[in-house]
């Protein structure tokens, strides 16, 4: 597969559209909205597209019940990559990379912090974030990664 696939990057593709809840794609449970192309000189590479589904529309997942190694399952070639040791080691660390990087706490908050300023500031009507999110059981952000 490493020998026609960019596989790093396929798979760093596959922990982001998981990690963001992102269940209508290629390498999730609907196994469609994914581009695929080749490089002249290079192995094929994914591009994600259409990534409305996790924008707070009424398709959009429930985060708490995401699970990490969801796939397609009638696609039995997608199970074979999760189960190849050396994918599922970019897979994990790339997951690891995104908790401990662009979803970290003290990432996320700040930004969510101000886009509420934003909002109200604009009259736009939007519940406070709760002031436990940090402890709170529901909060997507309440874990970390040591």
């Amino acid at each position: 597969m490493e020998a026609v696939a960019d596989m790093e990057q396929w798979m760093r593709t596959f922990a982001i559209e998981h990690a963001v809840g992102n269940w209508d794609s290629f390498g999730h449970q609907n196994a469609q909205n994914m581009y695929a192309y080749k490089p002249t000189q290079d192995r094929w590479k994914l591009l994600i597209w259409d990534f409305n589904i996790v924008l707070g529309n009424s398709g959009s997942y429930d985060l708490s019940l995401n699970n990490l190694f969801q796939y397609y399952y009638a696609d039995r070639a997608m199970g074979r990559i999760y189960s190849n040791p050396a994918f599922l080691r970019i897979y994990l660390r790339t997951l690891r990379e995104i908790a401990l990087g662009p979803m970290a706490k003290t990432n996320v908050e700040p930004v969510m912090d101000a886009r509420f300023v934003a909002f109200k500031a604009s009259g736009i009507s939007v519940s406070a974030p709760p002031a436990s999110r940090a402890t709170s059981p529901d909060s997507a952000l309440s874990c970390s990664i040591t």
